[in-house]
Formats: C-alpha cells, structure tokens, sequence
C-alpha cells in the first residue's frame, strides 16, 4: 500500500496571516484616533445643540406667558475633588436675576452634562432669565462648552435669539 500526498494543500501559510494581522494593526492604528476625535467632537455638539435648544425653551416659555412667569436657565457647575467639574443646569420658572435661589427646584427641568463638562455664562450669577411677554434676556454674549479639551459657542443676543458658533 503506497500513501501519495496531496498537490493542492488548502489553509493560509504562517506568513500570511501575519501579513494580514500586520495590515490589520496598521489600520487600525491610523483610524482609532480619528473615531475617537470624531466622537469627541459629535458629543460636545450634540451639548450645544442641547443648551441652545434648552434656552430656546426658557425664552419661548417666558414669551407665551405659561404659568404666568418668567423663565430662565440656572447653571451648576459643581468642583470635585479629583480636579474635574461636572456641570448640569435647570431650566426653571421663577423671577429672574436672584441667583437662582427664588424658584421652586421641584419643577425644574433638569439637564446632567458630561463628566468635565465646565460651561460659562456672560454673568457673573451663572443664570440667564427671560422676561414674560418680551422673551428679554438678563444676560448677552457668549456662552462657552468646554469638555475633553474641545470648546463650542453659543451666543445670545438682546433679543434672546441663540446662535451656535
């Protein structure tokens, strides 16, 4: 009895597999940290497209007179110890300019940003109202976002109208 081998041997040699593994790596290493930027950039978009539309809110609000009220927006940005902020605002019903310590926080809308998130408001008081009937902000100027070393705009005019820069 002869045994005979076979021409055709079927399966991928050693080299070619690490040939495939090698171009693999190469690409994978050229396209993670444009993912990652990418990423980085739809979040802190998506931050400002969701402050925006919650002033928007509050001015809309103010402007149709719903419970009878002023509407603003109060801003937390809360300090840990490790370094970082974490900011969250509200958007409330109540009289404008006191620092956000008149309204009742049980009603409140409120909005958790991201682990360090700091945002700025163009007032010292971190808290931008509008008043009933006219839609008048207490506060103009720009609003910044910042998170993960990336910086996005708002602006507000006199009008209350939101711009993202």
């Amino acid at each position: 009895m002869y045994y005979t081998r076979s021409a055709h041997r079927s399966g991928f040699t050693l080299i070619e597999m690490i040939i495939v593994i090698a171009v693999i790596s190469v690409v994978s290493l050229v396209t993670a940290p444009l993912g990652i930027q990418f990423y980085n950039s739809q979040t802190i978009t998506g931050m400002q497209g969701q402050l925006g539309d919650s002033l928007t809110r509050a001015r809309s609000q103010a402007v149709t007179q719903k419970n009878d009220s002023a509407y603003g927006l109060c801003l937390n940005n809360v300090f840990w110890s490790t370094g970082t902020t974490t900011a969250s605002y509200a958007l409330y019903a109540g009289t404008t300019g006191t620092a956000c310590s008149s309204h009742n926080t049980l009603a409140d809308d409120q909005y958790q940003l991201l682990a360090g998130t700091y945002i700025t408001f163009p007032t010292p008081m971190n808290e931008i109202g509008f008043a009933k009937h006219t839609g008048t902000p207490t506060a103009t100027g720009t609003i910044s976002i910042v998170w993960n070393g990336l910086t996005k705009t708002l602006t507000l005019d006199n009008l209350g109208t939101v711009v993202e820069n």
